[in-house]
């Protein structure tokens, strides 16, 4: 590939193993005088993934962990008003066993 010194040679090694991943890190050497690293880099970024695609080797798309929380629930059943914060908004409740005569301050003038 252009602009990726021969020597040393480049190296494909294994970084580390995720959940479902197995994370591989490139290493080569440029020289900036010839060449811009970060546009050699990105070439090498992207024959990698065009390799990948061609041998069938899909990236797998990021897992993500979902808890049923009350919130989330009441979301799904549509059951209670969710906050922006994902909270489940209470309402406060209101006793209605006592009936108490309501007067208006018009009322009272008179």
């Amino acid at each position: 590939m252009p602009g990726i010194e021969r020597d040393p040679l480049p190296e494909a090694v294994v970084h580390e193993l995720g959940v479902s991943t197995v994370n591989i890190r490139a290493m080569f050497w440029t020289n900036s005088r010839r060449h811009e690293s970060n546009t050699v880099t990105d070439a090498a970024i992207k024959a990698v993934k065009a390799r990948l695609d061609a041998d069938g080797i899909e990236i797998p798309a990021e897992i993500i962990a979902l808890q049923a929380t009350p919130s989330l629930r009441a979301a799904l059943h549509d059951t209670e008003e969710i906050t922006p914060a994902g909270n489940i908004r209470r309402t406060p409740v209101v006793d209605r066993t006592e009936t108490s005569p309501m007067t208006c301050p018009e009322q009272e003038r008179q």
